[in-house]
C-alpha cells in the first residue's frame, strides 16, 4: 500500500504505508449451505483482455490497480482512501480542491475541518455532499453505494435527496434511489483492515468480489455451487488460499490455467 499527498499544484508525494499483519484463513471461514453438487452449466470464459488491463485507468488523477490500496491527502479538503481498481478525478475551483469524481471502484473519504464549501463526490448520476464527515462510496456493477460512517452526508439523485446519519446507507443506479438502510459500518469498511467479510453471501458473489483483488480470474462454472451461502472472513493477504479452501471444504474441482485463471466446477 502507498500513501500520497497531493499539493495544490497537483504534485503527489508517495510514502509507503506500514503492512498490517494478515489474518489466518481457516476451514471455519466457510459455514452453512449444502455440499457441492455435480458439475453443470459451463459458463463462457472471459477473454484475458477483459481482465483488469484498462489503460484508461492510468489517465485518471488518482487510481489503483488490482489488489492495490492507497491513501491520498488533498490539502485543506479531504483524506481519501482508495480501494482496489479505483479511478478518481479531482475537481478544482479557483485552484482549490472542492471534490472528486468517482469513475469506478471504492473510496473512503474524511473531509478536512474548516471547509467553507461542502466536499462533493460525483458518482454515476448522483451527487454526494459533506462538510465534516467520513463516508464510503462504492461504484461497481453499475450501482453506487453510499455509507455514512461519521457526521452527516447528503445524497442527491435526479429529483430526490436524502440525509444519511452514521451507519446509514443508500444504493442507487441510473434510474432509482433506494430507501435508507441501517448497516454494519465495520463490514462496509473491512477492506481498510485488508479483510473481506461475507455473511450468508452466495459463493458466486464471493468469487466476484475476490476477483476484484486478485490478478487473473476465478471462474465458477457450477451454478448449484454458486448458490451455496458463505460465512467468511477472508484476508486480502491470503487470497491465494481461496480456491484451495473451496476445493477442500466444498469438494469442488479446481483447475489452474495460465494467466492466473482458475476454474472451479
Amino acid at each position: 500500500m502507498e500513501q500520497a499527498a497531493i499539493s495544490e499544484t497537483g504534485e503527489a508525494r508517495v510514502h509507503p504505508l506500514p503492512q498490517r499483519r494478515p489474518s489466518r484463513l481457516t476451514r471455519r471461514a466457510f459455514l452453512g449451505g449444502a455440499v457441492a453438487a455435480s458439475a453443470a452449466g459451463w459458463l463462457a470464459l472471459r477473454s484475458p483482455l477483459d481482465l483488469w488491463t484498462r489503460m484508461g485507468m492510468q489517465s485518471a488523477d488518482l487510481w489503483t490497480g488490482t489488489g492495490e490500496q492507497r491513501e491520498v491527502v488533498l490539502p485543506n479538503a479531504a483524506t481519501v482512501q482508495l480501494n482496489t481498481r479505483t479511478s478518481i478525478d479531482v475537481n478544482r475551483q479557483a485552484e482549490h480542491i472542492t471534490g472528486l469524481v468517482l469513475n469506478s471502484g471504492e473510496t473512503e473519504i474524511t473531509t478536512a475541518d474548516g471547509n467553507r464549501l461542502p466536499f462533493t463526490v460525483t458518482a454515476q448520476n448522483g451527487l454526494i455532499e459533506a462538510r465534516r464527515a467520513r463516508f464510503n462510496v462504492r461504484f461497481t456493477d453499475d450501482r453506487v453505494r453510499v455509507t455514512c460512517l461519521d457526521g452527516q452526508v447528503a445524497v442527491r439523485h435526479q429529483h430526490q435527496s436524502v440525509q444519511l446519519q452514521p451507519a446509514q446507507q443508500v444504493v442507487y443506479n441510473t434510474t432509482r434511489l433506494s430507501s435508507v438502510q441501517h448497516v454494519d459500518p465495520d463490514r462496509v469498511t473491512a477492506w481498510r483492515q485488508r479483510m473481506l467479510v461475507f455473511n450468508g453471501t452466495p459463493l458466486a458473489q464471493v468469487v466476484d468480489e475476490v476477483n476484484r483483488y486478485r490478478p487473473g480470474q476465478i471462474v465458477l462454472v457450477n451454478d448449484q455451487l454458486g448458490r451455496v451461502p458463505v460465512q467468511a472472513y477472508l484476508s486480502l493477504d491470503k487470497l491465494e488460499d481461496f480456491a484451495a479452501l473451496v476445493k477442500e471444504v466444498r469438494g469442488a474441482e479446481v483447475r489452474s490455467l495460465p494467466g492466473g485463471i482458475l476454474i472451479i466446477s
